[in-house]
């Protein structure tokens, strides 16, 4: 399975969309995770792929718009290691 990261959330608690973290990521090893704001300010970053972002920094709601995140694993099928980077879009 191919490891997708969501290109839009939206953390409003309606159960939905809720949360940002990769998708079908459960075969991989030595994963790392990261998002970071518009300024290049690290919001999240998690080992643990269940682990997953809810919008916030330190309990505090981040605003609507677009997060970079990086995303770092090795690939056991393939036995090489995987670097993918991408974009996503808070929606409040």
């Amino acid at each position: 399975c191919r490891i997708g990261v969501p290109n839009a959330f939206t953390p409003n608690g309606d159960g939905k969309n809720d949360y940002l973290y990769p998708l079908n990521a459960y075969k991989a090893t030595d994963l790392q995770f990261s998002i970071y704001n518009r300024y290049g300010q690290l919001v999240f970053d998690t080992k643990d792929w269940t682990r997953k972002w809810d919008g916030t920094l330190r309990s505090v709601q981040q605003p609507t718009g677009t997060y970079v995140w990086t995303l770092s694993y090795f690939d056991t099928e393939k036995n090489e290691r995987v670097f993918r980077k991408g974009t996503t879009i808070l929606i409040r």
